[in-house]
């Protein structure tokens, strides 16, 4: 290992045959492409991708906005973001919101909201729907 962290990779090709470093590197860039976005360490694969073509004695040149061209048609393709949990989170704020301004009248006020508000709802709901012992539509 060199000063900045990194395996030299002449050092690196002499202890472990060709073979095996593409095996290893192979299955670096598999692990880190299976993980999730966020998770994901694009430099690591970026590295892995260099070596193995260093090894091959391939050399790429692909221009540039043919790259962004692909990356953009592999993202939307296969790119979904995670919306189911954006309701979840919206309700349970809302619960937790509900709950905290419960707790507070209860310590403070001494008054149970929730029997005040079903109280109130059931008043106006027989206030609306019976005049006179008959029911309105």
């Amino acid at each position: 290992m060199n000063n900045n962290g990194r395996y030299d990779k002449n050092k690196l090709s002499e202890k472990i045959n060709a073979d095996e470093l593409k095996e290893y590197l192979n299955y670096v860039i598999d692990t880190e492409v299976q993980k999730s976005v966020s998770e994901m360490n694009p430099y690591l694969i970026d590295e892995c991708v260099d070596l193995l073509l260093e090894i091959e004695g391939r050399e790429i040149n692909i221009s540039e906005e043919k790259i962004k061209g692909t990356v953009k048609s592999i993202i939307a393709t296969h790119y979904r973001p995670k919306k189911r949990f954006y309701a979840f989170k919206l309700f349970a704020a809302c619960v937790a919101i509900i709950l905290g301004i419960q707790i507070i009248f209860i310590a403070a006020f001494h008054e149970n909201l929730f029997k005040d508000v079903y109280d109130d709802t059931k008043y106006v709901i027989s206030h609306f729907t019976q005049h006179d012992g008959h029911v309105r539509l």
